[in-house]
């Protein structure tokens, strides 16, 4: 059933367009992270040591897809799979659009 749903997942990703960085963008070190789930998704706390924090939400079928993203940039840079779930192994998350390089 988590493969089905993350496959699921994966395959409504809509290709966004490429974020353009400046030499006046901010930057930002997270030196933490707070996980705070709830019925809808997660919110991802990144705290800085110097600068404010940035939150991201994420509903279920965003988080879905940015795993789907995290695993298939993990396995471009060849890190073993022992971390990821099986059900992860298994799904869709090599057809992820516009994801072609590491950055």
């Amino acid at each position: 059933m988590k493969n089905f749903l993350q496959q699921s997942a994966e395959q409504q990703i809509v290709e966004e367009k490429k974020v353009t960085v400046t030499n006046d963008s901010p930057n930002h070190l997270a030196v933490e992270i707070d996980v705070k789930n709830n019925d809808d998704g997660v919110v991802l706390i990144f705290k800085g040591e110097f600068r404010p924090d940035y939150v991201i939400h994420l509903n279920n079928q965003q988080l879905r897809q940015w795993l789907g993203m995290l695993h298939m940039i993990w396995q471009k840079a060849e890190w073993p799979n022992l971390v990821w779930p099986d059900w992860m192994s298994s799904s869709s998350a090599k057809t992820v659009p516009g994801l072609t390089s590491i950055h």
